[in-house]
């Protein structure tokens, strides 16, 4: 996310807990590609955020680097914190 957001001039350095923090709730029927989709997945808080690309799905980097993922699918394996937009 970082890289990506430095892309256009906004800075988005920091953990997913702080990216979390610098960005504004969007409802699911609101979200467009670009806003950003959080999880809790080995910490309590938002320790994940991928880029909502549109038709449910998101990109995100693991370990095994970039990939795109389903976010309804995430939604059964982690705690969802919710779509957010860069204010």
């Amino acid at each position: 996310m970082e890289y990506a957001f430095s892309q256009i001039g906004i800075d988005m350095t920091g953990t997913a807990q702080s990216q979390y923090n610098k960005t504004i709730p969007v409802s699911e029927d609101q979200i467009s590609p670009g806003d950003l989709v959080f999880f809790s997945t080995y910490k309590p808080g938002a320790s994940h955020v991928g880029m909502y690309v549109g038709n449910g799905k998101f990109i995100n980097a693991n370990g095994n680097g970039i990939s795109y993922s389903s976010v309804e699918e995430w939604k059964k394996l982690y705690p969802f914190l919710g779509f957010r937009r860069i204010q």
